[in-house]
């Protein structure tokens, strides 16, 4: 259960308005239950001081075993390493070019502007946030 406060917000199955940059114990911060555990992409358990990106989920572990999950989207972080970079850039492009798909949570990052599809207004938007003439979380 996310607190009153976060900025956080849920949309099916995914965790959106994350921001790039925020580490495992931001994360956990925002929700009521701080025991919660946090795992890379590979299923991998996360440390507090980790780094999270798209593709990272959240869940809730009670003796073992994982009771409620949910899998993050962070705006721009296309590959989900965490950050919006080069890297991102370029997948956007070739995304947007027809030379690459993205499908669950990574999808949902590539479409920035929320629309239901990855366009030119995505693809512009990651690459001003990636040179500092844009802010997707602005």
């Amino acid at each position: 259960v996310l607190k009153d406060d976060s900025k956080y917000s849920k949309d099916d199955a995914y965790l959106m308005n994350v921001v790039s940059g925020q580490t495992v114990e931001e994360l956990i911060g925002n929700f009521e239950n701080t025991s919660a555990v946090a795992y890379d992409s590979n299923g991998k358990e996360l440390s507090a001081s980790a780094k999270i990106g798209t593709g990272c989920e959240v869940a809730l572990v009670v003796d073992g075993t994982k009771v409620d999950s949910i899998t993050l989207v962070i705006k721009g972080d296309v590959t989900g390493d965490g950050d919006v970079n080069s890297t991102d850039y370029l997948r956007i492009k070739a995304i947007f070019l027809g030379k690459h798909t993205s499908t669950g949570a990574y999808a949902k990052a590539a479409d920035v502007d929320e629309n239901g599809k990855i366009d030119a207004t995505d693809y512009l938007r990651i690459k001003g946030q990636f040179i500092g003439s844009y802010n997707l979380y602005g």
